[in-house]
This record gives structure tokens, sequence and C-alpha cells, in this order.
């Protein structure tokens, strides 16, 4: 929570770390399994906020869930979707699939068939990065744009909280 107080966003972890956008959805499910075992509601506004910026109310203006949004990763560090999905947001695309996000990491490689993206390089978030968080869409850059079952796995339950939080306990 203290972290959240000193960035504009209201982020709740440093974007300049590894896995933020799995981070932001961790921190919106303990706030809101916090505030159901507690029967408050006293992180109900950070549990939401958390989970927004990892839907695009961010720096950068881009959500780090493939699919969800105007603005979502096209690039993607994944075989499978890169040769066969979409380099453009348009289907087929891997939806649902939580990326990496911002990190203050700098990576690159490529694996033989994979194809460029974005087509004509360049970094269109280059602008919004600052001194040490960094994110750009590109297949080469996997600490921004590698997809994995892990970093998905708590978008799930963070949604699942968001949409129908359960009844509350009996006291």
């Amino acid at each position: 929570m203290e972290q959240s107080q000193g960035e504009p966003f209201g982020f709740g972890f440093s974007w300049a770390e590894s896995d933020t956008a799995s981070h932001g959805d961790g921190l919106s499910v303990m706030a809101s399994e916090y505030d159901y075992l507690a029967g408050a509601s006293t992180y109900s506004a950070y549990a939401g906020r958390w989970l927004g910026n990892v839907l695009g109310a961010n720096a950068w203006g881009s959500s780090f869930i493939v699919g969800d949004g105007s603005t979502f990763p096209d690039c993607l560090q994944h075989q499978v979707a890169n040769i066969v999905g979409s380099l453009d947001g348009a289907p087929p695309v891997l939806a649902g699939a939580v990326v990496e996000g911002p990190s203050d990491e700098k990576s690159s490689g490529k694996l033989p068939g994979m194809r460029t993206c974005p087509a004509a390089g360049g970094n269109a978030f280059k602008v919004f990065n600052g001194a040490k968080a960094k994110y750009e869409d590109n297949v080469q850059a996997f600490t921004n744009t590698e997809p994995a079952i892990d970093l998905t796995a708590s978008s799930m339950l963070a949604f699942s909280w968001q949409i129908a939080p359960p009844e509350p306990l009996a006291g």
C-alpha cells in the first residue's frame, strides 16, 4: 500500500521489477481476500486500482493481458503465438495471457523461424519509459512480452473477486 501512495498511477508494486503484471493481479487478490476475511472494504479501492493498472491505467496506457483493452501486447515472446497468431491484435491472439510487463531488465533474442514484431521495428512505448521502468512490445523483449501460466493464474482469481465476490462470512 505504501508503494502505491507515491506512485503517480497508484500501483502497489515497483514497475522496475520483474513480473509486474502478475504482482498487480496478486495484490488485487490479496486486498480482496483481506476485505472478505475482515468483513470490511478497507482495501477494495486498492484492489480495483491495482487491477486497473494491469489493464492499462499505467504510464504506457497498455493492458498487459492479451486481448483486454484497446492496447495490449501484440508481439509476444511465445513461439506458437508468434508463428501462427496475429501480430497486430486481430484474431487469433493468445487471449487472456498475462505478460511480464514493464521492468528494469533489458532483453533481446529471437528463436529461429519467429517473425519480427513489430515489423517496422522501433518502440512505440519508449517515450513513456522512466529512468528504470521500461516496456517494449517486441518479440525480442522477453522480459516484457513473454506470457506464462504462472503469470496468468492470479489474473483469473483477481477478476473473479471483482465480478462476483463471495457471500459474507457468517459471523
